[in-house]
């Protein structure tokens, strides 16, 4: 059974006990960018991969979501939107069009909390530098060097807004697999595999070369549970897909949900 998850980090550290669960159904497992693990997963090339939350959000018919375990956090450095004059007036935002639910997330953010509704400006296929030397008034720059560079200017954490927007931490990845190929040993699998991660939290820190802040990001901030709170958040999310067109209705997340039977043994213990 392959497993495909982001090359970074936050999503690493969330398989960091691979190798040292015994699981009855053994996972290996493939490290690529977020933008590719979907498509991994739907040309067949992976069983079950970390995707974005917005990927099954628009595509329900395509994919189901395990329940469980969700890699959501209170703050996120590793997406900020840059703005070269502070908050007034900013009427252009630069960014990536391969990082949809960032964009989106920038475009709630400036409008619900700054009352700013920008043109967003497609770079396809520049670089983190690039879109950070844009013109435009704010530029939202994504990935693993953003949330260890400095910079000169006003940088908005992603996550830290949506947090003191919808009070919830974002959820930004959760588990999918193809449209009815879940199973209860899979879900078993992979939440003992991310359980097993999760207690050896403090080891992983320690074993990272990075800033003392993103230390603290790892261990206060940080989260994997698909619990109470990652729900209520992707509640709000789903809402707000509607309110800015991305779809129709206010869509459901195509969640795969346990056997009763299968249920009732989980509920003799903690799902992470």
């Amino acid at each position: 059974m392959k497993l495909a998850i982001w090359d970074y980090p936050p999503a690493e550290f969330m398989v960091c006990a691979h190798g040292e669960v015994a699981t009855k159904l053994e996972f290996s497992i493939a490290r690529a960018d977020m933008r590719q693990c979907a498509d991994l997963l739907t040309t067949g090339q992976v069983d079950v991969a970390l995707v974005p939350t917005l990927v099954p959000l628009t595509n329900p018919d395509t994919v189901d979501v395990l329940p469980a375990v969700a890699l959501s956090s209170w703050a996120y450095p590793y997406a900020k939107i840059l703005l070269s004059d502070g908050l007034r007036g900013i009427e252009s935002v630069a960014y990536d069009p391969a990082y949809p639910q960032e964009a989106l997330l920038a475009r709630i953010i400036l409008k619900e909390h700054y009352g700013s509704v920008p043109e967003f400006v497609g770079y396809e296929d520049a670089s983190i530098e690039e879109i950070a030397a844009a013109q435009e008034e704010a530029r939202l720059v994504i990935g693993t060097e953003v949330a260890t560079r400095e910079y000169d200017e006003l940088a908005l954490d992603l996550g830290q807004e949506w947090f003191e927007h919808a009070q919830y931490p974002m959820v930004w990845g959760v588990f999918a697999v193809r449209k009815g190929s879940a199973t209860p040993q899979i879900v078993r699998s992979l939440r003992n595999l991310v359980k097993a991660s999760a207690e050896k939290r403090k080891l992983w820190i320690q074993s990272q070369e990075t800033p003392p802040a993103l230390h603290a990001f790892y261990k206060d901030a940080l989260r994997v549970r698909l619990d109470d709170l990652a729900i209520a958040s992707l509640t709000e999310y789903r809402q707000h897909l509607f309110y800015y067109n991305v779809v129709d209705e206010v869509p459901e997340m195509p969640f795969y949900f346990l056997p009763d039977e299968e249920e009732k043994d989980d509920g003799k213990r903690p799902l992470i």
